[in-house]
């Protein structure tokens, strides 16, 4: 026998009478609508795939996390394919599920020259760790290498600066992560003090490290007006390699002086 559950959501404690839809915002509805949702989940014997489309588009942070929690300790038990173009949101999920038991697999959907729709494994830039970014500007520098090669200076300069434009995020990113070890990070609402403890070892030089390496990203990055009798060209894929290989070098080195 088939049938539709049903379930109705009434407002406590109210002083007039009023409907639910004329009094929740569209978030709390929606969120209204996947607390339903969920809770008939909690339900059902079936381990079929669970299939959401920007779960949370109209929600608040306090109310991200949540469903992150909940679609999280959900795929313990099937297999949860998430839509999403929030950066926020997809940190949590990433960040749930680091826990035993969860496997995580991430693909970005973009658009470029080839079309729409182009896929590729892996977050998008903004959502990369700095271990990610290190392997982007490697696959960066590979391609701006063939272009030096074959004497496509033009196109070879455009290559560069836009790489010396992430490298200069990557250090800013190495920054957040490893030498102040994830104690404040971009995209989360508070702190951790007790990460502090990890950070009485930051000495001169690795001040010096950062400042030569960002000033040095500076130069060549794309938007960065030089004077016209300076004309410095950019530097060829070795010297980029190098520069690379500087900012891994450095936070494998605070990796092993105990960073998380």
């Amino acid at each position: 026998v088939y049938g539709s559950r049903r379930f109705q959501i009434r407002l406590d404690g109210a002083r007039q009478p009023s409907t639910v839809p004329s009094v929740v915002s569209e978030g709390e509805y929606q969120c209204i609508a996947l607390a339903g949702f969920l809770a008939e989940l909690a339900t059902s014997t079936t381990g079929s795939a669970l299939v959401l489309d920007d779960p949370v588009s109209s929600l608040d942070h306090r109310w991200r996390r949540r469903v992150a929690e909940r679609l999280v300790e959900e795929a313990q038990r099937r297999q949860v394919i998430v839509f999403t173009h929030d950066l926020v949101f997809m940190l949590h999920l990433s960040e749930l599920s680091e826990r035993p038991g969860s496997i995580l697999t991430q693909v970005s959907v973009t658009r470029d020259a080839r079309g729409v729709g182009v896929c590729a494994n892996g977050v998008p830039w903004a959502g990369m760790n700095v271990r990610q970014r290190i392997g982007q500007l490697r696959a960066e520098l590979q391609q701006a290498r063939v272009l030096h090669e074959r004497s496509q200076h033009r196109q070879y300069e455009t290559r560069a600066r836009h790489i010396y434009g992430l490298l200069r995020e990557s250090w800013e990113t190495a920054i957040e992560e490893v030498l102040l070890n994830k104690t404040v990070l971009r995209f989360r609402r508070g702190i951790e003090p007790q990460r502090l403890r990890q950070l009485t070892d930051i000495e001169e030089p690795d001040i010096r490290t950062v400042q030569d390496g960002i000033g040095k990203c500076s130069r060549y990055f794309e938007g960065h007006y030089q004077a016209p009798p300076i004309n410095e060209p950019v530097p060829d894929p070795d010297e980029i390699a190098r520069d690379i290989a500087g900012l891994s070098d450095w936070v494998g080195e605070l990796r092993r002086r105990g960073r998380s």
